[in-house]
């Protein structure tokens, strides 16, 4: 038997995940009609191109901004230079399986790394599942709420 307190946050829970749901409904109906009207002014623009017009008294320039990277093929590069050139571009980096491999085999002793290390809370989020009538997932998506403040306690490993 539910009680009148529960019910009433029941509704309000229910109105909270309606009020949310709708709101990122719109938010992605505005994302794909601002990219759709980038586009649309990208093509209008041209490359290297910039316009200006005075909007209710204020002047708004847009510039037509174009991009590249380089996608690097690291294994053709590696055969390419060989090993002994290779290894002269590479880094050492941390590698938290070799230290943990080390933890347990006895090498490091845990109370130097606990010393060492700091857990910090991830911001909390909401996610938000749509599924359409026949129960598959339409998409899922995180929002991010509030951050965490960290705190000092033993490392611990992340579930996924």
């Amino acid at each position: 038997m539910t009680t009148k307190k529960t019910q009433m946050i029941e509704r309000a829970l229910d109105k909270a995940t309606i009020d949310f749901h709708n709101a990122k409904a719109l938010l992605a109906d505005i994302s794909n009609e601002y990219k759709e009207a980038q586009q649309d002014l990208l093509k209008a623009l041209g490359k290297e191109g910039k316009h200006s017009i005075d909007i209710d008294g204020d002047k708004v320039t847009v510039t037509g901004v174009y991009g590249t990277r380089l996608n690097w093929d690291l294994e053709g590069l590696e055969a390419a230079v060989g090993p002994a050139m290779w290894k002269k571009c590479l880094r050492p980096v941390f590698d938290k399986e070799l230290l943990e491999a080390a933890v347990a085999s006895g090498k490091i002793d845990a109370e130097v790394v606990e010393q060492n290390t700091e857990l910090v809370e991830t911001a909390a989020y909401v996610r938000h599942t749509v599924r359409t009538g026949d129960g598959a997932a339409v998409k899922k998506t995180v929002v991010v709420r509030k951050k965490r403040v960290a705190s000092k306690a033993a490392p611990t490993r992340n579930k996924k």
